[in-house]
């Protein structure tokens, strides 16, 4: 492996990093992309992808990628409160499930052959002050770095850049055999008690369960995945896998001299669904979009370059956030449910929410003008703290 000076240095072969390396190969940059691990390897998800990261999947990689690995797909999804079911929707395109261990190997493996040099099974640590990069054999000198090693911790703890992640999530795979008959597509159902919510996602002779929530209500979390199981799985032997994710741990600053932060690494993911997939390959590519523009001489400021892109993306984050404040508070959750369950169209926007096809800021409107007044203006003074950031 050549250890002298590289364009881009992309640490980290899950979504964002693969994302972020292929559009770098694609645009002609000596790209070097390094991952810890080897593909295929595990990875703790619930393996489902909205439309919408099925778009942004098409637009990086190609409508091909997904070519030889399993998938299965469902245009129905219900959501409850709890056991209480609410509604069940129409998805239209459907949602695709996905096994973590192909599909992260079929994005590394495409960004591979358009180009891009790699090196699993290496430990690469930043040094953000000298603006290199530091394996096992040498040092690594590049022009720029991107880091979507997904551990956000890490990037907050070693390099005290930015918040620890806020989820903390419990997942298991079982055999379908063992899951109630009523289902007959993807469930996601909110809990009562505290803010997070659980999962049930079909996929051929697998089903991936779990439930997720905030890390400092881990146990109850903990709890519910364990009643989940029970209700919708009775008899079935299981091991839950724990990791943190984002959820309302974005890092607004995610840029430092020469590197970046994409995907997990920075905390982009969604506030209330936990998603990353999706906005992990989307940041991916601002990334290297960012990077190009410097290299190709567009701009001077990658920074800058980079937050115009990811820009959007954190408003309507930032937005969500708001929301997700008073999803779990009681008064507006009763109200909030009532609605999902009586009105069709708040029902099919929400799921758009799910589903990524729905931004927050629009349906945080169209939600506070069908409530109660006095709970449409406690949602827009939430909103103000957006403004005062």
């Amino acid at each position: 492996m050549k250890t002298g000076h590289r364009d881009v240095v992309v640490i980290g072969g899950g979504p964002a990093g693969s994302s972020a390396a292929h559009v770098l190969a694609e645009a002609g940059a000596d790209v070097l992309l390094l991952e810890r691990s080897r593909h295929p390897r595990k990875k703790a998800c619930g393996g489902l992808l909205s439309p919408k990261a099925l778009t942004e999947l098409d637009h990086v990689f190609g409508p091909d990628v997904l070519d030889g690995i399993s998938t299965t797909m469902h245009s129905r999804g219900a959501i409850y409160q709890g056991l209480n079911h609410l509604v069940t929707t129409k998805v239209d395109p459907p949602f695709v499930m996905i096994k973590r261990e192909e599909f992260d190997k079929a994005l590394f493996d495409r960004a591979v052959s358009s180009g891009a040099d790699s090196v699993q099974g290496v430990t690469a640590i930043p040094d953000i002050e000298n603006g290199t990069v530091n394996i096992p054999d040498g040092t690594i000198r590049a022009k720029f770095v991107i880091i979507a090693h997904g551990k956000q911790n890490t990037v907050a703890k070693r390099y005290a850049w930015g918040k620890p992640p806020a989820g903390i999530a419990f997942v298991t795979s079982i055999p379908s055999s063992f899951v109630s008959t009523e289902v007959d597509g993807p469930i996601v159902s909110f809990f009562d008690d505290c803010r997070g919510y659980a999962w049930l996602f079909p996929h051929g002779d697998v089903t991936n369960m779990g439930t997720g929530g905030v890390t400092g209500e881990t146990q109850q979390v903990r709890i519910h995945g364990r009643d989940w199981m029970e209700h919708w799985a009775p008899g079935a032997e299981y091991r839950f896998v724990a990791h943190h994710f984002s959820c309302g741990s974005i890092n607004f600053r995610p840029v430092r001299n020469n590197m970046l932060l994409a995907g997990e690494a920075a905390g982009i993911g969604d506030p209330i669904t936990g998603e990353g997939i999706r906005h992990a390959m989307a940041s991916g590519r601002f990334a290297a979009m960012a990077c190009m523009d410097v290299l190709e001489g567009r701009s001077e400021f990658f920074a800058g370059s980079y937050m115009k892109r990811l820009g959007p993306m954190l408003i309507d984050f930032q937005v969500g956030q708001a929301m997700s404040d008073l999803l779990y508070a009681p008064g507006f959750r009763d109200s909030a449910q009532k609605a999902l369950s009586r009105e069709e169209a708040i029902a099919d926007d929400f799921a758009g929410i799910l589903s990524g096809k729905r931004g927050y800021i629009g349906f945080a409107l169209k939600l506070a003008a069908r409530l109660a007044p006095h709970t449409g203006k406690k949602l827009l003074r939430s909103f103000g703290r957006i403004f005062s950031y």
